[in-house]
């Protein structure tokens, strides 16, 4: 989750909790902000400070399938310890008050953070206009994708048809793709790059094989949604 997006959504939580000032926070142990970045061959790897406090660091863990979290306490805008420190930012995975009046979640494989709570907190986030917000329902599916995403990859396939060459621009960051066409003789080929607002980087190269309009169609759109998703949670 952006900062400014767990600041926000922060602020309208602790209105409706009775204990805003003792809240529980779990993030990923497999970030690594400990340790060394990866750096060219030959080069010194320098040293990280772990934004992680010690007694974090070695304090008890939350299980769950596939994930351990570090668990820590705090106010309920806590949720940004560890934002903007070391050389990655991550806000809390995890995070609901000891009242248990409401739970937050930002899992790591999709793109957007889950609120449970009353009708009433679910009115006051989505009227929040600092983020974005939708109802959601049990039955809704985990992936869903906006008119206005929609918008955007039909006019980058379109360019990449066109020209091979398209840029997706957002105000989470920025997408590149190239593509060089399939024939008949040989699979053509897309590769993407994703830059995010704040600095974290992305892409894939994939192979596209020869089809029809359609089936070349439907791939690059699948492949760019997928990228312009992801700037949501680099």
């Amino acid at each position: 989750m952006y900062f400014e997006d767990a600041c926000a959504l922060a602020r309208t939580l602790r209105l409706f909790t009775t204990t805003p000032e003792q809240c529980w926070f779990c993030l990923w142990d497999g970030y690594g902000f400990e340790g060394r970045p990866l750096v060219a061959s030959g080069q010194a790897a320098p040293e990280l400070e772990d934004p992680v406090p010690v007694d974090v660091r070695s304090g008890p863990r939350v299980r769950l399938p596939h994930r351990d979290y570090m668990l820590y306490e705090g106010p309920v805008e806590a949720v940004t310890a560890t934002v903007g420190m070391g050389h990655l930012s991550q806000a809390a995975n995890l995070w609901w008050p000891s009242d248990r009046a409401w739970a937050v979640a930002s899992e790591l494989d999709l793109s957007s953070t889950y609120v449970g709570g009353t009708a009433k907190l679910v009115q006051a986030i989505v009227r929040d206009t600092n983020i974005e917000a939708l109802v959601a329902a049990p039955g809704d599916p985990l992936a869903r994708v906006e008119e206005w995403v929609a918008r955007w990859v039909d006019s980058a396939v379109d360019q990449l048809l066109s020209s091979g060459d398209a840029t997706v621009e957002t105000s989470r960051g920025t997408v590149h793709a190239r593509l060089r066409m399939p024939t008949r003789l040989r699979a053509g080929s897309l590769e993407t790059t994703r830059l995010g607002d704040n600095g974290v980087s992305g892409g894939l190269g994939a192979r596209v094989a020869r089809g029809t309009g359609a089936e070349l169609r439907r791939v690059l759109t699948s492949y760019l949604t997928n990228d312009v998703i992801e700037l949501v949670g680099a």
